[in-house]
């Protein structure tokens, strides 16, 4: 099973993931969460807030964090994962198809 909560920081994503996660029923469906954890990304890339980025540095921060969240389940089909951070139109499909091709080899 794969569980994406999806909504706007703070409103309890990660707090409904810890208590689902504590429930031996849900655990034997699911194996692990995956947090959004965009704030350590923003840090490891040197950029500072969300508030403060260009245009640019939002767009590669975008992609960084799709490629991430990729690289993060592609190989697995039992987790539960926080999407607070959605990818916006700006990157584009060919260049999420090109993140894609580059992990999986395909595409």
């Amino acid at each position: 099973m794969r569980v994406a909560l999806t909504g706007p920081s703070s409103t309890g994503k990660t707090t409904l993931a810890q208590e689902l996660m504590k429930n031996q029923k849900f655990r034997s469906e699911v194996d692990v969460f995956i947090p959004s954890e965009g704030v350590r990304l923003l840090q490891e890339l040197g950029l500072g807030g969300l508030d403060s980025l260009t245009r640019d540095q939002s767009s590669y921060f975008e992609l960084a964090y799709f490629a991430r969240k990729v690289s993060q389940e592609i190989d697995r089909d039992r987790y539960v994962v926080d999407r607070s951070l959605l990818t916006s139109p700006l990157i584009g499909l060919s260049v999420m198809r090109s993140v894609l091709a580059s992990l999986s080899g395909s595409c």
